[in-house]
């Protein structure tokens, strides 16, 4: 089921979606909260690696040097300089389950850490993409407000008219004026919010800014229906998923700590050499050897508390995350429903509005309706074109969102 929705998703792409996937991408790689998220994982892959090699191979090292000394043994054997190398290996080959929790514990934390990049991915993402989408909705706005600044002007011209040939009074004129100046000042305000919300694009180097919205012309019922079919296992979402795999890694952290108090039995060998000034000699050793810590300042029981505290941490947000994620998985799922309505009605509701201010406009200009008529429609349709703007702006947050509560982002293929 899910290679056929992906493979009609693909089908669906436009020129506008991809410009939309393309900056998201540019974001996320100029995004140090994502970045710092993501370049922590090779720790997680050596710690794996490391908690492994502690299981089966043994520890080697190579000591090599020059030994001189002053001493009656020294003075008795004419014997105070030589030299003399070792090749060492120790394996702990009992640590009463130390080493194997401990690699567990590695194990999980490294699928964890796949988990917390996942999230962190649609974290961002819909923060950064809730910037671009308000850029673009600021943007649209901008012209909104250009339209209806031309349109003052072009009443107050009329008016201005009117007024030369005494049909209008001054006063009627002023309150034209006023009118006109007041819509520059809105659309002065909104190129400002512009102005910052540009800047912001540029602190992360990204290159192009987004032209219009990604799916205001491909979004249609039956493509939401496609997305509604989503099924989601709540264990398999990246926050649960990783608030799970902590946990085990907590508890087996928390079962090492446990096991080190028993301390461990491990094996050496040592291969040595010493090289006298009228002499060669080798010599080999191996030794097996149980240590039993018996009393180290409170370390090990202090890890023990924490690793245990750790453990039942986890245990809680686990527990929270699957109930919070059921809820959030229905929410989204009637806010895209919602969202998907809204935009239906705000777009008749501006054929609606255009046409009444078509219809007024030209008995205005026929002299038939006064100009504090014609700015009622004016304004009408003003905000009517700003709510729509804001519809499309929910819609197609409400789409990310669906998409991030089914553990799917966007830069990696949902819609």
């Amino acid at each position: 089921m899910k290679a056929l929705y992906l493979i009609i998703l693909v089908s669906f792409s436009t020129q506008a979606a991809s410009e939309f996937r393309g900056i998201l991408k540019e974001f996320l790689k100029n995004d140090p909260s994502f970045q710092e998220v993501e370049l922590a994982t090779p720790v997680y892959d050596a710690l794996y690696y490391q908690g492994l090699s502690k299981l089966i191979i043994p520890r080697v090292t190579l000591s090599y040097g020059q030994n001189e000394q002053k001493n009656n043994v020294s003075l008795a054997t004419n014997v105070d300089k030589f030299q003399f190398g070792s090749l060492n290996a120790s394996l702990d080959i009992f640590s009463f389950g130390r080493d194997w929790n401990v690699f567990q514990a590695n194990r999980y934390a490294e699928k964890a850490q796949l988990m917390r990049v996942e999230s962190q991915l649609m974290i961002r993402e819909a923060e950064i993409a809730d910037l671009v989408l308000g850029y673009l909705r600021e943007a649209k706005n901008v012209e909104i407000l250009n339209r209806l600044v031309k349109m003052k002007e072009e009443a107050r011209q009329l008016s201005f008219k009117r007024l030369q040939r005494g049909i209008m009074s001054q006063q009627d004129y002023q309150k034209v004026q006023l009118d006109a100046s007041n819509a520059r000042a809105e659309l002065f305000v909104s190129e400002q919010r512009l102005n910052t919300l540009t800047a912001q694009f540029r602190s992360f180097a990204v290159k192009s800014l987004p032209t219009q919205y990604p799916w205001e012309n491909d979004l249609s019922e039956t493509r939401l229906n496609q997305l509604m079919t989503l099924s989601t296992d709540v264990s398999e979402l990246p926050q649960f998923k990783e608030a799970f795999l902590n946990a085990e890694s907590a508890a087996y952290e928390s079962n090492a700590a446990l096991a080190n108090m028993w301390g461990d039995v491990s094996f050496t060998f040592t291969r040595s050499y010493y090289d006298f000034p009228d002499a060669e000699l080798w010599e080999w050793r191996t030794s097996l050897i149980y240590t039993l810590p018996l009393f180290d300042q409170f370390d090990q029981s202090v890890t023990r508390k924490r690793e245990l505290a750790e453990r039942q941490a986890q245990e809680i947000r686990q527990k929270f995350e699957k109930r919070r994620v059921q809820e959030v998985l229905l929410a989204e799922n009637n806010n895209l429903k919602i969202s998907w309505k809204n935009w239906l009605e705000r777009k008749e509701a501006l054929k609606i509005s255009n046409k009444l201010y078509q219809s007024t406009l030209g008995q205005f200009n026929q002299g038939k309706l006064s100009v504090n008529e014609l700015f009622v429609d004016q304004d009408r349709l003003l905000r009517t074109e700003q709510i729509a703007n804001e519809a499309l702006h929910q819609l197609h947050t409400s789409t990310l969102a669906f998409c991030h509560s089914r553990g799917r982002s966007y830069v990696k293929g949902c819609f």
